[in-house]
C-alpha cells in the first residue's frame, strides 16, 4: 500500500512538471502582442520603402537631364537603403513565420523568442535611426541640387539674352557690311 502511494505521488509530480513546461495563456497573448507590434513595424517598413522607391524614381528623372555626379551618387545611396530595406522586410517577415511556428509548438523556447524579439527590436529601432539620419542627410543634400539647378537656370537664361544681342548685333554688323 505505501509503494502505491508513493506512485501516485510520482504520477502526480510528473504531471505538474509537464505541464510546466507548456506555454500558458498569458505567453501566447504576450507572443501575439509582439507578434502584431512586429507586424505594425513590418508595414511601416513597407511604407518607407515604397516612400524610398517613388524617391528613387524622382531622382532617376532628374538623372535623365543628366545633372551633376552629384545626383548619381545620390541615386546608389537610395538603392543601397532601398535593398537593405527590401532584406530587413524579408528578414522581418522570415521572422513573424517563425513566430507564428513557435506559437503552435509547446513552448520550452519563450525565453529564447522573448530575446530574439527584444534583440531584433533594437536591431530594427537602431536602423529606423540611421534611417532617418540617412533621410535629413539625403534631404540637404536633394536641396542643395535644387539650388543648383536654379542657379544653372538662372545662368542659362542670363546666356541666352546675351546669346540674342550677340546675333542682333551681328545681323546689324552684316546689314553695315
Amino acid at each position: 500500500m505505501p509503494t502505491m502511494k508513493w506512485m501516485k505521488g510520482w504520477i502526480i509530480l510528473g504531471v505538474v512538471l509537464f505541464l510546466s513546461g507548456c506555454a500558458t495563456t498569458q505567453d501566447a497573448r504576450i507572443l501575439d502582442g509582439e507578434l502584431r507590434r512586429l507586424d505594425a513595424k513590418v508595414n511601416a517598413l513597407q511604407k518607407e520603402k515604397d516612400a524610398l522607391a517613388k524617391e528613387l524614381a524622382k531622382e532617376l528623372a532628374l538623372s535623365r537631364t543628366d545633372i551633376s555626379a552629384e545626383s548619381k551618387k545620390i541615386q546608389g545611396d537610395l538603392l543601397l537603403r532601398l535593398g537593405n530595406l527590401e532584406s530587413d522586410v524579408r528578414i522581418l517577415s522570415t521572422g513573424v513565420e517563425e513566430y507564428k511556428e513557435l506559437l503552435r509548438r509547446p513552448s520550452k523556447e519563450i525565453d529564447r523568442v522573448r530575446e530574439d524579439i527584444a534583440l531584433r527590436t533594437k536591431l530594427l529601432e537602431q536602423r529606423g535611426k540611421t534611417l532617418e539620419e540617412k533621410n535629413r542627410a539625403q534631404e540637404d543634400r536633394t536641396k542643395g541640387i535644387e539650388e543648383r539647378i536654379r542657379g544653372m537656370e538662372d545662368r542659362f537664361k542670363a546666356l541666352e539674352g546675351k546669346i540674342d544681342s550677340v546675333a542682333s548685333k551681328q545681323v546689324e554688323m552684316e546689314k553695315s557690311v
